[in-house]
């Protein structure tokens, strides 16, 4: 689980989505499935196994609702 929260964090800064300006309505898109083929490609670069991208959305859905939470993003 660590292993994936990092690959997120990961995407987040490799992407420029934390310098991505928002739109009209303060908000800046990110496109979960693209955040889920990176966290399947880099586990398996990284020999940490191969993942169902499915199950791996519920991860990082599940990172973004706790952020939600957590008020860090709207």
């Amino acid at each position: 689980m660590y292993y994936f929260l990092d690959l997120i964090d990961e995407y987040y800064s490799e992407s420029g989505i934390l310098d991505a300006q928002p739109d009209a309505d303060g908000y800046v898109d990110i496109d979960l499935e693209e955040v889920v083929a990176y966290i399947v490609k880099e586990a398996k670069k990284d020999e940490m196994g191969e993942y169902d991208p499915e199950e791996v959305l519920f991860v990082v859905q599940g990172e973004m609702e706790y952020g939600n939470s957590l008020g860090q993003v709207d």
